[in-house]
């Protein structure tokens, strides 16, 4: 997907409707974590996934989308991930080895 985007080519209706989904999949995760989750799981989950459903909104509504704000919403997006993936390694003590 950000590939097509990236050559600023139109993504096509299957490409949009592969994004919808995976969104809608995320949201309907979120739920039993929102009700259950210790407050730093929460937290972590939406530092995570809101970059990630914005860019996927972005993606799938409206015009063709500016690869800019692409890589914008892309990069808020990693920079969740990479976090909670710091953050799991620290909690599980993998800091220490050897390229952790």
């Amino acid at each position: 997907m950000i590939a097509a985007v990236r050559r600023e080519a139109d993504l096509t209706d299957g490409n949009k409707a592969d994004v919808w989904r995976a969104r809608e999949e995320l949201r309907l995760s979120l739920g039993p974590v929102n009700l259950f989750a210790p407050q730093r799981i929460k937290d972590m989950m939406r530092d995570t996934m809101l970059p990630r459903s914005r860019l996927a909104m972005y993606l799938t509504t409206g015009p063709a989308p500016e690869w800019q704000r692409v890589r914008q919403l892309w990069d808020e997006s990693q920079a969740g991930v990479q976090g909670a993936a710091r953050r799991d390694a620290r909690d599980l003590g993998l800091e220490a080895l050897p390229g952790g």
